[in-house]
């Protein structure tokens, strides 16, 4: 009696909970919860994501995509090296969407282009998670239709840096294209918020360049998020940067990159396929390094210990940056859900790898000439209000269906008590 007891309270206690999410789920973020849950178990545990693609796609908005590409050629024909940054957000999670597109952008115009290619973190969040792949193939396409043919830029000036409270830009002229970086290192820093990336933009254009800007995305312990102050902070930085480019005098320059698969490495220490890769640009009496690492953040202080050790290389100055790929999470048991750069690696040898790889690039040093190129595609994204809503909406009927199920151990407690001692 108390075993068929038990089924039949279960069977419906459960039932009514899941009744119970499917309904306020539906009401809250358009889409039957199970049914979107399904399809998340399908990509996790047998990595099919088109059932989960196209739930997904149901609940995106449409989205615009800016890229743009600076190269180097060292005979106006043949690229030797390449930055890429764009506004799409390397997410939601692994392989799902633009979760890898950061090395994957690199290997298609490696393939397609040659030289080496940098794929660092543009100003971008939550917002701009392209959702299939299609999309994806839409925007690799466009990458390599959209390639430099011209590259008639053959002046640039030194690298210089502006400090607001923790706030670090440095920036560096090449032709009329304002090359920054952006880190609050050795602070912890996050996603940069689009008002910065608007109010640099419109600086810059105020003074005559064409911003390229980089989120450096290279510090980091746990979650955390860029405060108002700080993105005010940045943007003064920037402006004065901007303000000093301006001035400075420029000449010709040249430029090595090298490549290091960090193949000893995989997901679950943080490094992503596409490796390291190193960008040297040398101007008159000056020389920094341009270095992009495939991980998602950077352990904090990794950055300080990389830049001091390539002084060794001759080397003045430069940045360390990352793609903020997503292929590394959910892999391991973390805090963050996966490690960034460094935080489980040996930092002696792997300082050394990335040292010796700005020692390559050195020694690949050649005259070279730039070319720039933009494109913008209209791509189905997962907004961040659809983002937010789902992912609120599961913690909160997480809590829920904890305290449901705790109102059911009570009543089969109670159940068995009647059973035992009353019936």
């Amino acid at each position: 009696m108390f075993v068929a007891l038990q089924l039949v309270l279960s069977a419906v206690g459960v039932s009514l909970i899941i009744r119970r999410v499917e309904i306020e789920g539906k009401a809250e973020i358009h889409y039957s919860p199970m049914d979107l849950f399904r399809a998340f178990l399908d990509h996790w545990l047998n990595k099919t994501p088109t059932a989960l693609e196209q739930r997904l796609l149901s609940l995106s908005t449409k989205g615009s995509i800016e890229t743009k590409i600076l190269s180097f050629s060292r005979d106006s024909f043949r690229p030797e090296s390449s930055i890429v940054v764009s506004n799409f957000h390397p997410g939601p999670y692994r392989d799902m969407g633009s979760g890898g597109l950061s090395s994957g952008l690199k290997q298609s115009l490696e393939e397609s282009h040659g030289g080496i290619v940098e794929v660092p973190h543009g100003i971008s969040n939550h917002k701009l998670n392209i959702v299939s792949r299609q999309d994806i193939d839409r925007l690799l396409s466009s990458a390599n239709a959209s390639y430099p043919s011209d590259h008639s830029i053959r002046e640039a000036s030194p690298m210089i840096r502006e400090r607001e409270g923790e706030a670090t830009v440095s920036g560096q002229a090449i032709g009329n294209i304002a090359l920054l970086t952006i880190t609050l290192a050795p602070e912890e820093m996050e996603d940069l918020p689009t008002e910065v990336g608007v109010a640099i933009e419109r600086e810059a254009s105020r003074l005559g360049f064409e911003p390229f800007t980089i989120d450096a995305h290279n510090s980091l312990v746990g979650q955390t998020s860029i405060t108002p102050l700080q993105a005010e902070r940045i943007i003064t930085a920037a402006v004065r940067v901007l303000g000093r480019l301006k001035a400075l005098p420029r000449g010709s320059f040249r430029v090595g990159s090298a490549f290091d698969a960090l193949d000893k490495y995989g997901l679950r220490d943080g490094i992503g396929p596409g490796g390291l890769s190193v960008i040297v640009v040398k101007t008159e009496g000056d020389s920094s390094s341009y270095i992009t690492i495939d991980g998602n953040n950077m352990q904090q202080g990794l950055r300080e210990r990389i830049l001091q050790s390539i002084k060794e290389t001759g080397v003045g100055d430069g940045e360390v940056m990352t793609t903020d790929t997503h292929l590394v999470t959910g892999l391991v048991r973390s805090p963050l859900g996966y490690y960034p750069v460094g935080a489980v690696l040996p930092t002696d040898s792997f300082v050394k790898q990335i040292t010796d790889s700005v020692r390559n690039a050195v020694t690949n040093l050649r005259d070279s000439s730039a070319g720039f190129s933009k494109f913008t595609v209209q791509l189905q994204v997962l907004g961040s209000e659809t983002f937010q809503s789902i992912t609120s909406f599961i913690g909160r009927v997480a809590r829920e269906i904890g305290r449901l199920f705790a109102w059911l151990e009570i009543a089969s407690l109670v159940l068995a008590v009647l059973v035992l001692f009353v019936l």
